[in-house]
């Protein structure tokens, strides 16, 4: 019995009946991830009151063990029922999100955890109130609602009308607010700018875009003029002539750059830095081999890869040492590249 832990031992005291049912229970398994994610909820919930709090948004998929991490959290903060004391002691506030947005259900859930009487048809404003004079008296320091995308099932109005009333308790009371979901509450927390996931995206790179019809560009152009952010379009050549016959959208662009084949110097200066990888390789390759993938591939940077990729394969299968132009015209040939 030596190897088992002292909770284990307890257990083996207990009838067959309950060991059973803590065996139906079910393991937590602090894998790094989750273990990462209960330090920043133990670090959130000692976090210093302030006007605007950090909060949290917890989301994955169905069954991925978001609901068994906020469990696990509130088993390391339980409540604190004591009938001798003056208030109960309730560190974290757990509830589910109702299956629609609608404050006044909210409220009365909230009440309703935290053990306080109301009225059945208390309105939803008097409700708020009561909560925000009993939270602080019952040491409440963090507010987690599970299955917040359930706010999507409203029309706009009232989704607006159920995040303001969250960041009206976090605000108010200087709590921060943790909410767990799948993906979708990503959208559903984006219809409020002061809990909107801030988006890091500063750049967009378009490939293709030679292939953009007018109200693309037209689009593009809003988008540009709206957010600030900087845009790259790629395209064939061509492409600089196509976009000047619209000139609200190209009166925006900064710069042409063409990318031009490779000449033969630096197709030279590629190889030496490519054959230096290959172990395999104890000759450097013949001048023979390095006109002969200039002139097959012409300096296209695609084909000069495509060419590279096949000649390592000729080189490993062959057990070579060195490159001819011979493994060149092989290579060349289980290419659809033509002939240069």
């Amino acid at each position: 019995m030596k190897h088992l832990t002292e909770e284990a031992r307890a257990l083996l005291e207990l009838s067959d009946e309950l060991r059973i049912r803590e065996l139906k229970n079910g393991p937590w398994i602090g894998y790094p991830r989750s273990e990462e994610l209960l330090a920043a909820l133990e670090d959130l919930l000692h976090h210093p009151p302030s006007h605007r709090m950090p909060n949290m948004l917890i989301i994955g998929k169905t069954n991925n063990g978001k609901t068994a991490v906020a469990q696990t959290f509130l088993s390391l903060h339980k409540p604190n029922y004591d009938p001798t004391a003056e208030a109960d002691d309730i560190p974290v506030l757990y509830i589910q999100a109702p299956p629609v947005p609608d404050e006044r259900r909210f409220n009365a859930a909230l009440l309703d955890r935290l053990r306080v009487p109301h009225k059945v048809n208390e309105r939803a404003d008097r409700m708020l109130f009561q909560l925000l004079a009993v939270m602080p008296r019952l040491g409440v320091k963090m507010l987690m609602i599970d299955e917040i995308h359930h706010i999507l099932a409203g029309n706009m109005q009232k989704q607006r009308a159920f995040l303001n009333v969250l960041k009206y308790i976090g605000n108010e009371l200087q709590v921060p607010i943790v909410a767990l979901g799948t993906g979708d509450a990503l959208f559903a927390l984006q219809t409020d700018a002061q809990l909107a996931i801030p988006d890091p995206t500063t750049l967009i790179v378009i490939d293709e875009a030679d292939r953009l019809r007018m109200t693309s560009l037209e689009q593009l152009r809003s988008i540009f003029d709206a957010s600030g952010l900087g845009m790259v379009l790629i395209g064939m050549p061509g492409i600089e002539k196509r976009i000047a016959r619209y000139p609200q959208f190209y009166s925006r662009i900064g710069f042409v750059h063409e990318f031009r084949p490779l000449g033969p110097v630096e197709v030279e200066l590629l190889l030496e830095q490519h054959w230096s990888s290959l172990s395999s390789l104890t000759q450097a390759p013949s001048p023979q081999a390095v006109r002969a993938i200039i002139r097959v591939t012409g300096g296209n940077f695609r084909l000069l890869t495509r060419l590279l990729t096949q000649m390592e394969r000729v080189v490993d299968i062959n057990r070579l040492t060195a490159l001819s132009e011979a493994v060149v015209e092989t290579a060349r040939e289980n290419l659809v590249i033509g002939h240069a």
